[in-house]
């Protein structure tokens, strides 16, 4: 069964369905699902995460969508949540993880490229817009998990530079006593999501 049929029989249950790498395909077809639910009722919606993370800006755009939703979204790691998978889960209502789960927080990534026709003094000024624009996403990316967790700033931070040097995941029960997810939940009440 692929991605598409999976979505398919999920929509019966309300569960969309975040899978491997985030983009703007998949950030669309997601945020049309959650509209469509709001349209239909007020009933919670569940969000199975199972992504290594991907762009940073698909996921504002998902994660803005999500805190707009008025059917609450509940996110459930049932995988790996790394990086803006993160970002992400830190905008559903309810933030709940198996508990073999594991999670990655790290520095924004900015992506500079050029054309080798470009100037030296064209190339310099793309590199200063692109750390300018790296900046301004990773104050948007502290300051959404800093809303929803339960640590410092010095804490966020030390995480990510971990994230950053080693790719170091944390477990659920680490995620957990971090604030990054509200409950672990036992996969035996496979009936709440499926």
């Amino acid at each position: 069964m692929n991605v598409e049929e999976m979505q398919a029989k999920f929509k019966g249950k309300r569960t969309l369905f975040l899978p491997s790498d985030i983009d703007r395909p998949k950030v669309d077809r997601i945020g049309a699902g959650i509209l469509e639910f709001n349209f239909e009722s007020g009933e919670d919606i569940k969000l199975l995460i199972d992504s290594g993370g991907g762009r940073t800006v698909p996921s504002f755009n998902l994660a803005d969508l999500i805190m707009a939703s008025k059917a609450r979204v509940i996110g459930i790691v049932i995988g790996v949540c790394r990086s803006s998978a993160v970002t992400i889960l830190q905008a559903c209502h309810r933030r709940l993880s198996f508990p073999h789960s594991v999670f990655l927080v790290h520095s924004v990534r900015q992506e500079i490229s050029f054309k080798i026709s470009q100037t030296e003094k064209t190339v310099r000024l793309l590199v200063r817009d692109r750390i300018r624009e790296g900046r301004i996403h990773q104050r948007n990316v502290e300051e959404m998990i800093l809303r929803r967790s339960n640590m410092p700033r010095k804490k966020l931070r030390e995480l990510m530079r971990n994230g950053d040097l080693f790719n170091s995941d944390l477990s659920a029960r680490e995620a957990l006593k971090l604030g990054l997810i509200d409950e672990i939940i036992d996969p035996s009440i496979i009936s709440y999501i499926f």
